[in-house]
């Protein structure tokens, strides 16, 4: 457990640093929130599965766009993986196709 506590104290440390007053008080940069918890994840999951931390979280990442890559790619798979093929016919979602 002590490498996930490495990654989400460096998360928890960008976090903090990008929460901070803007100039002059004014409020900090918006932070979409579950772009930043895919980041999250994916750097755990990559230290805890594969031994690598992938550094998403890191400002300037050349991965971020991965996930979206992953969700896209779902996308296009999960209606494919519901064909079923009876024979000559194909069945897809409850439609027949001779």
């Amino acid at each position: 457990m002590l490498i996930a506590d490495s990654v989400i104290s460096r998360w928890v440390e960008l976090f903090r640093e990008a929460a901070q007053k803007g100039p002059d008080g004014q409020w900090s940069k918006s932070l979409n929130m579950a772009d930043e918890v895919n980041y999250l994840v994916f750097d755990i999951l990559g230290d805890l599965c594969f031994g690598k931390n992938f550094d998403m979280k890191e400002p300037g990442s050349d991965l971020k766009h991965v996930p979206e890559l992953i969700a896209a790619y779902l996308q296009v798979l999960a209606p494919v993986s519901t064909i079923a093929f009876n024979g000559d016919t194909i069945t897809f979602a409850a439609e027949s196709i001779p």
